[in-house]
């Protein structure tokens, strides 16, 4: 029996978090599919890893691939079937010197998390087939009855951005330097579905996303969401459903910020919580699972079977 790899370089990413929702969708559909981590990207090291999946007797074994791991498609490259999963396509060219690399390369197939990053490999003459498969809200966000005056933020985003309007705030709107900052950092998921279940506000320091997970997890958490959509957060963003501001406009993101916090616009705010609730539901389960099986059917065609342990429940 065939299987499906998605190879793994660490477990705490939302990306992490993606790549093994694919995994455990498929093992519960009946596929033969598994992900591996590398923990150590050192040459010596990673020979060890490859050589004994490449002595593996079924030649149709899939393996999944970031659009990081070039160093990896040219060890597994023509030897093994390659589809890369694209969750960064605004990093592609990094790894990759130009679309004609990729067109050129053993990869299959992409899958990817929005139609926004599809559009951006493709306005960028990608020609491999490219599939969305959109990603799910997990369940364990929601939103908590008593709101606190507490802003959560992911502090790897624009560090430089969220330092100044942190101060900036402070500084311009002096009534709120009590307001609590929360980093989102160093947190398993479940600690950070706690955390925005309790915060007001979601400040979106959000910057060249495939999609802006974190955005419509605070969403579905009741958090007004305030700030950058980050390319990505154009798939659901609208003037209803959050405070969005102009790119790098740190003034307006202050502002905005200032506005989600005062009490007199209680209204605009319950207002924008509330379509962002809306917009945060249609990233269900269901949905994502009947994506990926669209996905996968369609790259392996007749032999979808090959990887499947039983019938596909009905």
């Amino acid at each position: 029996m065939a299987s499906i790899t998605y190879i793994m370089k660490t477990t705490h990413t939302g990306g992490d978090f993606v790549n093994e929702c694919h995994v455990h969708a498929l093992q519960e559909w009946g596929w033969q599919a598994r992900s591996t981590l590398i923990a150590n990207r050192k040459r010596r090291v990673r020979h060890q890893w490859i050589h004994p999946l490449m002595t593996r007797r079924n030649l149709n074994d899939i393996f999944v691939l970031s659009e990081g791991d070039s160093d990896l498609y040219a060890e597994l490259g023509h030897r093994r079937r390659i589809i890369q999963h694209n969750q960064a396509p605004y990093y592609t060219f990094g790894p990759w010197q130009n679309a004609s690399a990729i067109n050129e390369s053993p990869v299959e197939a992409i899958i990817t998390p929005s139609h926004h990053s599809r559009e951006v490999l493709q306005a960028n003459g990608v020609t491999k087939p490219i599939h969305v498969v959109r990603p799910f809200v997990d369940p364990v966000f929601r939103a908590s009855a008593a709101k606190e005056r507490i802003i959560a933020y992911n502090p790897h985003k624009r560090s430089a951005d969220s330092q100044f309007i942190i101060g900036s705030l402070k500084s311009r709107h002096p009534q709120l330097r009590t307001v609590q900052w929360v980093p989102l950092t160093g947190m398993d998921r479940a600690s950070v579905a706690q955390v925005l279940s309790k915060a007001m506000v979601y400040a979106s320091f959000a910057e060249l996303e495939s999609l802006g997970l974190l955005s419509l997890e605070a969403m579905r958490s009741g958090c007004i969401v305030v700030g950058y959509k980050g390319q990505g957060g154009r798939e659901y963003a609208t003037d209803q459903n959050g405070l969005w501001v102009r790119d790098g406009d740190v003034h307006a993101f202050v502002d905005a910020l200032a506005l989600a916090l005062s009490p007199s616009n209680e209204h605009i705010v319950a207002s924008c919580v509330s379509a962002g609730m809306v917009s945060a539901q249609v990233f269900t389960k269901d949905r994502f699972t009947t994506e990926l099986l669209l996905a996968w059917n369609s790259i392996l065609g007749v032999s979808a079977e090959q990887f499947q342990r039983s019938s596909i429940p009905r």
